[in-house]
């Protein structure tokens, strides 16, 4: 999990009632960069395919 989004919901930043699960946000830093990576290699393709 997400270690900001954990310290988050610890500090009580993220209230109960408004708390809806992100899958993006849960992932990890590293995960997130990785995914964002991805996204970038499959957008260029498709504009090279343009």
């Amino acid at each position: 999990m997400n270690s900001d989004l954990r310290r988050k919901v610890f500090l009580g930043q993220n209230k109960q009632e408004t708390f809806m699960i992100d899958i993006e946000e849960i992932a990890s830093n590293q995960r997130q960069f990785k995914n964002e990576q991805i996204g970038n290699k499959s957008l260029c393709k498709k504009m090279k395919k343009a």
